[in-house]
């Protein structure tokens, strides 16, 4: 399982890449160095990943309020 990020730390990030923050739960930093949310899932062997909004307009709270519930209709 993945280290429980902060808030702090996702304010911080600013590498171009992912970073895993929870289960499921990415944060994307674009070469412009914005943030988004993104959810990546497995879908019939295949992996998959779902955009769940810009930060900071979706707060560390709400994106993975949006994991909790997408993960439990993938399953």
């Amino acid at each position: 399982m993945a280290k429980k990020i902060t808030k702090l730390e996702v304010d911080a990030f600013d590498k171009r890449g992912r970073l895993l923050v929870s289960e499921g739960l990415y944060l994307q930093v674009s070469k412009w160095g914005t943030k988004s949310w993104e959810f990546r899932f497995t879908l019939d062997g295949r992996t998959r990943s779902m955009g769940l909004g810009s930060y900071p307009k979706i707060s560390l709270a709400d994106a993975r309020a949006k994991v909790k519930l997408l993960a439990a209709d993938v399953e």
